[in-house]
């Protein structure tokens, strides 16, 4: 078991932290109404994500973030792909979708 560090105190409540490495369980019990227990697990530390927050896409390729299992510390920006369109000899639209930054 791991160790459990902390304090819990008294007074017309319970109040108090306590801390352990992955697992939090024990008993807390007055002499007024609280009676019962507790088990919490505790979450494991996530590692931050070090790699780009701006991804700039491709009509031609994929591209993966590899964020999985880490936290972000700011917000991932997927910047947009250049649209276009222009009239045609037939009437109608022609779209341009990516350009040469993105696609």
């Amino acid at each position: 078991m791991e160790k459990v560090t902390g304090s819990l105190s008294v007074t017309n409540k319970v109040t108090g932290s306590l801390s352990a490495t992955n697992k939090v369980t024990g008993k807390i019990s007055t002499n007024h109404k609280l009676v019962g227990n507790i088990s919490m697990p505790i979450a494991e530390a996530i590692e931050i994500y070090h790699g780009a927050y701006t991804v700039v896409p491709s009509v031609w390729r994929e591209t993966t973030l590899k964020t999985k299992n880490y936290k972000a510390a700011d917000n991932i920006t997927v910047e947009k792909i250049f649209y276009a369109e222009v009239s045609n000899e037939s009437g109608g639209l022609t779209a341009t979708i990516g350009d040469v930054n993105n696609g």
